[in-house]
C-alpha cells in the first residue's frame, strides 16, 4: 500500500483507531499479533498413517496412526498375496495420535502389508517379517 491511495485513512470514523492514531483503512482491519499453525495436529476427517517400527520386526511390531476425528478404526494386515492374516477391530477412537502392537506369532518371514480403515478412508504401508 502506498500513502497516496485512496483507501488509506478512510475507513468509517466510528470505527476504532488504528495503533498509530489514524482513522482504519478502508476494507481493512489492524492485525498486530503473529499466527503459529501446528502442522502435527490432525486435521477433522483426516488420518496419517505411519511406518511401523522396528521395520524389519521379528514377531511383534507397533504401528502408529492419526485421527483428526472421532473415527471407527480397524487395521487389516495382508501377506504378499492379498490374503488377509489379521484385522486389528480397534472400534471407535478418540482425535489425535496413537500406536497399536501386532504380533506375527506363527507368521512366516516376509513382506506384508497393513492398512488403516477409518470411516470410508484409507492408508496402506509396507513392513517386513523376519524371524
Amino acid at each position: 500500500m502506498t500513502q497516496n491511495s485512496p483507501c488509506i485513512d478512510t475507513g468509517n470514523p466510528a470505527s476504532l483507531y488504528d495503533p498509530d492514531n489514524t482513522r482504519a483503512d478502508m476494507g481493512a482491519f489492524y492485525f498486530h499479533h503473529g499466527v503459529a499453525v501446528d502442522d502435527d495436529i490432525p486435521k477433522p476427517g483426516n488420518i496419517s498413517l505411519g511406518q511401523n517400527y522396528p521395520n524389519p520386526f521379528n514377531a511383534s511390531t507397533i504401528i502408529e496412526f492419526s485421527l483428526g476425528g472421532p473415527s471407527d478404526v480397524t487395521i487389516d494386515i495382508y501377506d504378499l498375496l492379498g490374503r488377509a492374516v489379521a484385522m486389528l477391530d480397534l472400534g471407535r477412537m478418540s482425535p489425535g495420535r496413537h500406536e497399536v502392537s501386532w504380533n506375527a506369532g506363527d507368521n512366516p518371514s516376509g513382506v506384508y502389508f497393513y492398512r488403516l480403515r477409518v470411516d470410508g478412508a484409507s492408508e496402506t504401508r509396507r513392513m517386513v517379517l523376519l524371524k
